[in-house]
């Protein structure tokens, strides 16, 4: 689902610096991550870690990924309603956005959850859907909230600085009804990929993730999949919502 977001929207509760909202203590664990491409590696073993933990301030620069605090309008039922998310939500993310990256947006778009590591576009891919010679520096994120707490098949996010440009790989994927083929990364097996998650993660714990920016000198990309903890499987099914955003910075 893609929509040009509006831009005259109830104002929602500005992000603030992160600070955990749960009383939950760490919890890491460990889990098989799934390549989305079997010729590149097969599942491997590793930790995740609990990002509420001693680990320090996560930045998209950084590490490729940003939790925010941002406190929503939205009622639950309210997602249930695709006019509803397009005509408010997308003018909360707008807001939200703009207000962590000092940037503006172009569009928006809904997502689905993936069980396998990935990214969700490439450079060439970024770069065919706009013209970047009329802008300094562009950038495409994913915005993840939980519609409740996560505790089943949380979303985990590598943080991007341990993750080699040489780990990342092109895969083609095939559309319905005869669309053209598109394309998004594949991340081979690396053993110093570091992974982090929110045990727990509530309403307003927000995730940036960062798929591509043309800035240099900064981390440009974040692999990231939905993960199985067995410790959790008899939990409530995970309920949640992601936008897709194009964002823009002059400078």
């Amino acid at each position: 689902m893609t929509a040009t977001i509006p831009h005259t929207a109830s104002q929602p509760t500005p992000p603030a610096s992160f600070s955990a909202l749960s009383t939950h203590q760490p919890r890491d664990f460990q889990t098989q991550l799934q390549p989305t491409m079997r010729k590149i590696g097969s599942n491997w073993s590793v930790t995740i870690h609990d990002a509420r933990g001693p680990q320090g301030d996560f930045t998209l620069d950084k590490n490729g990924f940003q939790l925010v605090n941002h406190t929503t309008a939205f009622q639950k039922h309210d997602y249930a309603s695709e006019h509803h998310v397009k005509s408010d939500y997308y003018a909360e993310v707008e807001q939200m956005v703009k207000h962590a990256t000092r940037a503006s947006l172009d569009y928006l778009t809904l997502t689905r959850p993936l069980y396998k590591v990935h990214v969700d576009c490439t450079p060439d891919r970024v770069r065919s859907t706009i013209e970047l010679s009329f802008r300094k520096c562009c950038a495409l994120i994913n915005i993840w909230r939980p519609l409740k707490p996560v505790y089943k098949d949380p979303l985990a996010y590598c943080d991007g600085s341990t993750v080699p440009d040489d780990d990342f790989v092109v895969r083609e994927l095939n559309m319905p009804n005869g669309a053209p083929p598109k394309e998004n990364s594949a991340v081979k097996v690396g053993a110093g990929h570091t992974w982090y998650y929110l045990y727990g993660q509530e309403e307003d714990e927000v995730t940036f993730i960062r798929c591509w920016d043309s800035k240099h000198g900064v981390v440009k990309r974040c692999p990231h999949s939905t993960v199985r903890d067995e410790a959790m499987e008899e939990m409530e099914d995970r309920e949640s919502i992601e936008a897709r955003c194009l964002v823009f910075k002059d400078e």
